[in-house]
Formats: C-alpha cells, structure tokens, sequence
C-alpha cells in the first residue's frame, strides 16, 4: 500500500511540474529527466512526436483506457416468463478502479420470441454511479425460452452479454372472470371468457398455454372460422381471453372446457342455446289424432317449435276446435277453446276432448298469441265409427240366377249404434255345403269361378266404407224352392243376416230391361223370353204377368180382375203383354212375370219372378 501511496503521490508531483512548465517557471524537460531518471511512475520511453525531444509545447498524457464486464451475479440468470432479472455492469479504469459517470447501454431482443423490456422499452441507457457500477431491471414479456441481453460502454472495448432464460411453471388453478353459466340464443352471439391463470401461492401465472374447446354435440358453439379448438397463453397479467363466438341454431346446454396444457387445471363454464321464438306446433303420430265417436281423443303431446324446429318451452297458447264439412266436431269440456302451457321439453298434453256422434273429420288450430287471428297451425282430427251395432242388406236378397250363372251382388252394411259406418273388421258370407246334384248352393271365390261355399271380406278394403260385397254364382243343380246365404260380422251371433237365394232351370230375358217411365195414361208392351241353359227358346210354357193394384192394368184381363195376365211362350220362347199405366204419379213399381210349371199351372216354377221396374209420371192433378 506504500509503494502506492508513494508512486500516487509521485505522480502529482510531476503534474504539478507540467503546471509550473506551462507557467514558464519550470524547464519541463529538465524536470521530467530529472524524475524519470529517478524511476519516476509513469515515465514511459520519449518517443519522437509525443513529448520527446521533438514534442510540441501542447501535447498531454494519453487517455487511460476503460474495461466493461457484467458483474458476475447477474450474468446468468434463470426466472418464470413476467419476472424481472437485475441487470449490473462495472466499468474501471486500467488500474481496476471503478469509473463513474460512464454511459452505458442496455438492449434486449425483440419481442416476437423470448425477450423483455427496461420500462417497456427495448433499450435503456444508464450512468455508472461512484463505484463505477450501472445497474438495469428488465421485465421479461410472456415467452418462454432462453435469450441475451448486451450492455456497451463509451469508451469501451467489448460487449458484456448476459444469459437470461424464462420458463413456465405448471398453473395451479384457473380461476373463471366470466359469469360461471351463459344463456345464448340459437344464432347469437356467444360472449367472450375470460379467466385467469394462477401458480401454488396464488400469483399470476405468465404464458401459460391454455386450450379453449367447444364439444361436437348437435347444441354448441364455434369461434371464428367455425373453429370449436383454441389455445391461448397468458399475458403478463395472467389472463386468457377467448374472442366472442357463434351459437348454433340447435337448442340445448353444452360447456366451454378451459385446460392447462398438461392437464394440471381445468374448468368449464355451462351455456344454454336458447330457443327462438316459436313459430308453430307439431302435432303428434296420426293415430293420436283419431278417436271413435262419443270418445276423449287420447292425451297426446303436442310440441311447440321455432323456427328452428327447437322445441320451445313455457309458452302459452290457445287452441280451438272448427267444424269442416262434415258434422263431426268435439269439444274441451263446455266450450271449442282451451289454453295450455308448453312444458320444459316444449310439450303440452292436449286437454280433454270429447267427439260428438258424427264419424268424420273436423279442424284443431293453435293459436300462439291472443293477439293472433288465423291459427299458426292446424291438424286435421278424425272421428271414427263406434263399435259394429247394425248389420243389414243393401242388395241381393231374394233373387234367382240361372245355374252357373253369377247372381247379382251380395252386399251388406255394417254400421254403428249411430248409424256411422264401420271401416274395420271382416264379414263372412257362408252358403249351403254343396253335397252332390241334389243341393243347390251358391259358389264363391274371383268372379264366383272358385268352388268355395264361404268367403271373408275385409271392411278396410272395400271401395264403399262399411259396405261388405259378394258375387256368388249358382252351382248347377237347380230348384224351385230356394237356400239362404248367411252374412255375418266377425263372430258376433247377433250381426247376422240371410240372403234368400235360387238356382234356376231357366232364364228370362226381359225387354225393355230397364226402368220405364210412363207420362199421361201410357202404355207400354212387356216381352219375356225364356231359354234353357244350352241358351235354347223354351216353347209353351205357361207365363203370368201380375201388376200392383192402382198403378196399371192389363186391357186383356177378366174385368173382375185386371192385374193379372196369363201367356204362354211360343215357339222362340217369346211371350209378352201390353201395360197401361193410369194417369196418376206414383212411386216406383214393378210388373212380374211368373214362371209357371206345365204340369201344375198353379205352382211356380221358378222361386222367384223377373220383374219389370216401372213409374208413373203425369201432369194430371184429379188423381
């Protein structure tokens, strides 16, 4: 320490001497050579030009020269993303002493990768203080990863380069900024969430990666660009922020799942699609809009929609019930009006409606406001026929056909206790077995060619509702007498009527063969003629003609007895007679021919008639 001191103060003393030079009180020269010879510090070789014998009177000592280096603690360093790193540099002269006031400037890299700032800036300039040390505090920004921040002094050589590394630690809880649940109209806009990321001791958490995901369920969500997959890292606050998203148009809860990237946290938040509007109702299966007559339609489900076919619940409607065309109708109680109320799955139970009588159809409308005039939907309802309580003839009793011959048809109708018809179930017509030559029967089967005695007819299948029909043909073995047909519905012993059937040896064809009318006191002439089954003319068979009392008369009978008239076939089997109506209008009638039997003239032949159909039309007023 000494030496120092000594060589310190030897030192001033030779700047002193270049003072008292400059002053002129002092040979420089001589003085320097003097001290130098002394060993003087500092003395270096005279070299021409710089204070040697050829030095001009201005020249002074060379500038000392300045060394930078990080100071060591801080030259590498290693801290979570958003800490900051103390930063010092020493600047000291060629004897090791510290330098002050010396300008030092910091850089850090840009921000695109890991990196920081000195107060939000890139850069910062800072002065040694005494001890010649200048000091920086970088904040490193959301980046995890290692980089190198340089310092430079004037005056210096070299550059002083620290290490810096930022890593991210595991998060510890996501905590949710954005209300826990959501409510979304379907096609709205879904609001932004927010949470933030935290470590073990509660601090915020920066860069952490967090993944937004919406589900694949038909209700959901998406992004931008109809992502449903995000992922964000948190900033220097410890926040993650989702941009606002797009609702679908299906009703329904789904969450948004917030997670950490290695699975550390997660959270979710629960949102619902709500539905729109409603704008109509959806009726049920078409067998919960039918109900037999004098019965509740069943308590079906009815759903209110939007426009998005989601079901929309809590909704008040009004419902009412409109006769069409028909007199079916039904009722809600006492009235054609109910209001109800759609349910949390958007359903509502049709209230309890009573079909009148009358079979047919009739109109239910909903009304999804009061202030509504025409109904927002409507569904048809059917009423349908009760139980089979009647079963009758329409047509086909008590005819003959010529053997192997089809008869006219068969028909019944099955109707019920208010005389709608009945569209289900089967009648069954059933004919004497056929037991050899000697019975008469009558065959059923595709146009009466089968050799069935029975056949079934399903109701559903008829081309006239609750009209059951047969064509049967006369197998060939004929009679004078006649066999019935039974008809009956399903198995019921009291739905049952007979058909009173005959097989006939002959066959009239009668002309004219079709209704007459007859105007003002007309006459008109009746011809028959009977073949046999080869299609032969059967001659001399004896024929009675019988007209009903107070429509006609036959001129040629008794006068007792004007309504009857006797003619047998001649050779062509040609027979006929001359009807004169009165001049008054009455109903329809028919004029018979009776076949009669050669050898018994009182006995017919045939079991029944051939029958002309006839009316009476006249513009008389004395009848």
């Amino acid at each position: 320490m000494w030496r120092r001191r000594s060589a310190s103060l030897s030192f001033l003393v030779l700047q002193l001497s270049l003072a008292l030079t400059a002053a002129g009180c002092i040979d420089f020269d001589a003085e320097r050579a003097r001290y130098c010879s002394g060993g003087g510090s500092g003395c270096l070789p005279a070299v021409e030009g710089e204070g040697g014998p050829d030095a001009g009177p201005d020249a002074g000592p060379p500038p000392a020269a300045l060394s930078l280096q990080a100071v060591p603690a801080s030259q590498s360093q290693r801290r979570r993303v958003g800490d900051r790193f103390a930063l010092a540099v020493s600047v000291t002269d060629a004897q090791g002493a510290g330098v002050a006031g010396v300008a030092v400037h910091f850089s850090a890299p840009a921000l695109e990768g890991p990196s920081g700032t000195f107060a939000g800036a890139l850069a910062l300039t800072v002065q040694t203080d005494a001890q010649g040390v200048a000091s920086a505090e970088l904040t490193s920004n959301a980046v995890a990863g290692a980089f190198e921040v340089r310092a430079e002094a004037e005056g210096a050589e070299g550059t002083a380069s620290f290490a810096l590394t930022t890593v991210v630690p595991a998060p510890s809880t996501l905590e949710l900024l954005t209300p826990t649940s959501l409510d979304v109209p379907v096609g709205g806009t879904l609001p932004t969430v927010r949470a933030r990321v935290l470590d073990q001791l509660g601090e915020v958490l920066v860069g952490s990666s967090i993944s937004f995901d919406m589900p694949t369920t038909l209700a959901g969500a998406s992004w931008p660009g109809g992502t449903r997959h995000l992922k964000v890292v948190s900033n220097l606050e410890g926040l993650v922020e989702s941009p606002s998203g797009t609702a679908n148009t299906v009703a329904g809860g789904y969450e948004v799942a917030l997670s950490s990237a290695g699975g550390e946290v997660s959270v979710s938040v629960p949102v619902r699609n709500l539905p729109a509007a409603p704008t109509h109702v959806q009726a049920p299966a078409a067998s919960a809009l039918s109900t037999p007559v004098m019965q509740a339609f069943p308590a079906s489900a009815f759903t209110v929609l939007d426009r998005y076919e989601n079901p929309v619940p809590g909704h008040t409607l009004r419902l009412t019930t409109r006769p069409t065309s028909s007199s079916a109708w039904a009722r809600f109680g006492t009235g054609d009006t109910a209001v109800v109320t759609s349910g949390a799955d958007g359903r509502f139970t049709l209230p309890t409606l009573t079909a009148n009588q009358f079979a047919g159809s009739f109109l239910l409308e909903a009304f999804l406001t009061q202030a509504d005039i025409l109904p927002n939907s409507s569904f048809s309802l059917e009423q349908v026929a009760g139980p089979a309580a009647q079963l009758a003839i329409v047509s086909g009793d008590a005819q003959g056909t010529l053997v192997g011959s089809l008869f006219l048809p068969l028909a019944v109708s099955v109707k019920d206790a208010w005389g709608n018809p009945v569209r289900t179930g089967r009648v069954g017509f059933t004919s004497p077995p056929e037991l050899g030559t000697t019975s008469p029967t009558a065959l059923f089967g595709p146009s009466g060619s089968a050799s069935a005695t029975s056949l079934s007819v399903d109701l559903a299948g008829t081309d006239t509702p609750g009209v059951a029909q047969v064509t049967p043909r006369a197998n060939a073995t004929p009679a004078g007498t006649t066999y019935a047909v039974t008809a009956q519905y399903e198995s019921s012993a009291t739905l049952k009527v007979l058909f009173k059937l005959a097989n006939d040896k002959y066959s009239l064809r009668l002309s004219p063969n079709t209704a007459q009318t007859l105007t003002d006191d007309a006459s008109v002439q009746l011809s028959v003629r009977v073949l046999d089954v080869s299609n032969g003319a059967v001659a001399a068979l004896p024929l009675v003609f019988e007209g009903p009392m107070g429509y006609g008369a036959f001129p040629a009978s008794p006068a007792a007895d004007k309504l009857t008239l006797e003619q047998s076939t001649n050779n062509t089997g040609d027979a006929s007679a001359q009807w004169n109506s009165n001049h008054c209008t009455v109903p329809p009638y028919t004029v018979d021919v009776h076949v009669m039997d050669p050898k018994n003239p009182s006995q017919p032949l045939l079991a029944f008639p051939a029958r002309f159909n006839l009316q009476n039309a006249s513009t008389s007023t004395d009848c």
